[in-house]
């Protein structure tokens, strides 16, 4: 189940310090030598190497990360399907954000939030993983999937294609709609004014519930 993150909103609108997110998981998981993947990036290491995606959460965490992303930036359907793991992008997402939360009940000393990640990028020359409707649905799916594992909220990364943009953002949306309640909203990436380096400091980007 989700935390209560109004403090975050509050954090955000003024009240206090910057908040600090944590760095690249795909770069660090690379850098203890787990394989990254050609189509799907660092998704497939949720089923091949769970305790290195949970430790570098908790290595985040210790270094004074309050906003930790789960693995789930290449998760999305649009991504898994090319890259032949289709079948498990219900497992990939639900046990990415599981990994988040067991790395933040095991290191966390204060208020540490799980977003899920969605990206609107497709590693495939397949041009119809690329289609906005295409992308739209499978964000939507994976939306879904996100808020029912338990994300506090959602990092739309790397959103560089304004009309696919939109349709994503409009996703997240609806399945707030369908939760009955308004899930967070983190726009992630230096398209969105966040500072793209490691422990980066989120500030000023829109933030709504």
């Amino acid at each position: 189940m989700a935390e209560d993150i109004k403090w975050l909103d509050r954090r955000i609108n003024g009240s206090g310090a910057p908040v600090i997110i944590d760095g690249g998981m795909g770069t660090e998981l690379e850098k203890s030598g787990v394989p990254m993947d050609g189509k799907v990036w660092s998704g497939k290491a949720v089923l091949t190497h769970p305790d290195a995606v949970r430790t570098v959460h908790q290595e985040f965490i210790a270094a004074g990360a309050e906003v930790i992303i789960a693995n789930t930036f290449a998760a999305a359907r649009h991504m898994l399907e090319p890259g032949g793991l289709g079948d498990h992008v219900a497992e990939i997402n639900s046990n990415a954000v599981r990994l988040a939360c067991e790395a933040r009940d095991n290191t966390a000393r204060g208020p540490v939030a799980v977003a899920g990640s969605i990206c609107e990028w497709a590693l495939t020359e397949d041009a119809a993983w690329h289609s906005p409707d295409a992308v739209g649905r499978s964000c939507r799916e994976q939306a879904d999937l996100l808020a029912e594992a338990g994300a506090d909220l959602l990092a739309l990364e790397m959103c560089s294609n304004r009309k696919v943009s939109v349709l994503t953002h409009f996703q997240r949306q609806q399945v707030s709609a369908c939760l009955g309640q308004e899930i967070g909203l983190l726009p992630a990436g230096p398209t969105h004014g966040i500072r793209g380096m490691p422990g980066g400091v989120f500030g000023g980007c829109p933030f709504t519930y």
